[in-house]
């Protein structure tokens, strides 16, 4: 197992300052665990989080994780600032707090304030949001929703930040127009499917060349006796 994680893991700090990375899923395909390697790996390599939680979706992810039997005590550290929009259930450091609005412009504004001033805190941050497909299913007017992907471009190329969407792909094909428009503003592709007792993991898309097509497939009980065995990060388990 560790020999099929470690190269997995050495490719994302390669992504270099300014890229989107999207991670498509199913909602069968494990991806809290997707989550957890990812987080809880950058943290170890010194990178301070934001996490944008839209609609208590950390919430749920933390719950699936707490029944997988992992320890989610890393989202309370001070490195891992939690942006939380929307829902009512507040997990981890929430260092800001934005109320949902149907005034698009209004929430546009607010999110920029709250998350530049979280920016200005550190050099670099990652970025990871949950919860940007539910977002987009609760906005009816197609135009307003064109306004909502629109405004994620706006941080493609700011070297202050690398940005992972963990999007549900079965949701977002209900909106047409919206999964292309994001795959084509995003620098990395990856997709996560589950197949039998094991999840594959996909670069679709990549500006490493030797990325596009390349594939990775793990076995779920080998991922959570690997995560639960502290090679990844002793300090969580």
């Amino acid at each position: 197992m560790t020999n099929n994680i470690s190269p997995l893991l050495e490719e994302f700090p390669k992504i270099k300052p300014g890229e989107i990375v999207l991670i498509e899923h199913t909602p069968y395909s494990w991806h809290h665990l997707a989550f957890y390697v990812l987080a809880t790996h950058l943290l170890k390599l010194g990178y301070p989080l934001i996490i944008d939680d839209l609609l208590d979706t950390l919430h749920l992810y933390k719950t699936y994780l707490n029944f997988a039997g992992l320890n989610t005590d890393f989202l309370n550290r001070s490195d891992v600032y939690v942006l939380k929009i929307g829902g009512h259930k507040e997990v981890g450091n929430v260092a800001a707090t934005i109320r949902l609005t149907d005034e698009f412009y209004v929430h546009q504004e607010n999110y920029r304030t709250a998350f530049d001033s979280i920016l200005k805190q550190r050099e670099f941050f990652v970025n990871i949001v949950l919860g940007f497909d539910r977002r987009i299913a609760l906005i009816q007017n197609p135009y307003e929703r064109y306004l909502f992907l629109l405004n994620r471009a706006y941080y493609l190329g700011n070297k202050k930040r690398v940005a992972f969407y963990f999007v549900n792909i079965n949701l977002l094909k209900r909106f047409p127009l919206v999964l292309p428009f994001l795959e084509e503003i995003s620098t990395t592709v990856v997709r996560i499917e589950k197949q039998d007792k094991k999840v594959a993991l996909t670069f679709l898309k990549s500006p490493n060349v030797s990325l596009v097509g390349s594939q990775f497939e793990f076995s779920i009980y080998e991922i959570l006796n690997y995560l639960k065995g502290g090679d990844l990060n002793d300090e969580y388990f």
